[in-house]
């Protein structure tokens, strides 16, 4: 099992590196879930996340749509899994952990409370991750994405939507038409 993931230039997302037959079971897992969990199919999370692991597909995902997709995915599993399922599910944990580091440039206590946000919150389904993700592309440098993302990440805790309703207010409004491009102009929010 191979499994890599690199921080973009400009700190949007990252690239996805694998061999074939690793990115092919973590996109059937994702599939299966999404199709089969409540917690992957209401919002639509582990099926666009699956999306990037498909063969021939753009293999570069935003962080939120990442973070999100697997969190989402760990609570629908739960802990009863076969080996493999437990081994995929470690593996995407580890390179997102990795990855975070790498980008961000902390140590690892200041990411451990991240990867604890569901424990014992496994039936509740989080809003709000699309509005987190177009807030991150609109931050466009990889400078302010860098100071903003583990804030954002952050956001999906239960604790922080109550306790920080204000930074977590800025999300409400925006949604995926703030992307939007005219034809024939260049995309100006790159990962």
């Amino acid at each position: 099992m191979d499994l890599n993931f690199t921080p973009t230039r400009k700190g949007g997302g990252i690239v996805i590196h694998g061999d074939d037959e690793t990115l092919h079971l973590i996109e059937r897992l994702l599939t299966k879930q999404a199709l089969k969990s409540k917690c992957c199919y209401e919002d639509g999370a582990c099926m666009s996340l699956s999306r990037y692991f498909e063969k021939g597909r753009s293999k570069t995902v935003d962080w939120v749509t990442l973070f999100y997709g697997i969190t989402v995915l760990r609570s629908s599993l739960g802990y009863c899994n076969t080996r493999q399922e437990n081994a995929l599910l470690a593996l995407l944990e580890y390179s997102l952990e990795s990855s975070l580091l790498k980008f961000l440039k902390v140590d690892t206590n200041a990411l451990y409370n991240l990867f604890h946000i569901n424990k014992g919150h496994t039936d509740l389904i989080y809003f709000g991750w699309e509005s987190r993700m177009v807030y991150l592309y609109l931050l466009k440098t990889a400078a302010k994405r860098r100071n903003e993302l583990l804030k954002i990440l952050n956001s999906f805790n239960p604790a922080s939507q109550v306790l920080d309703r204000e930074y977590v207010s800025q999300f409400d409004d925006l949604n995926i038409r703030y992307l939007d491009f005219k034809s024939g102009t260049k995309f100006q929010y790159d990962l």
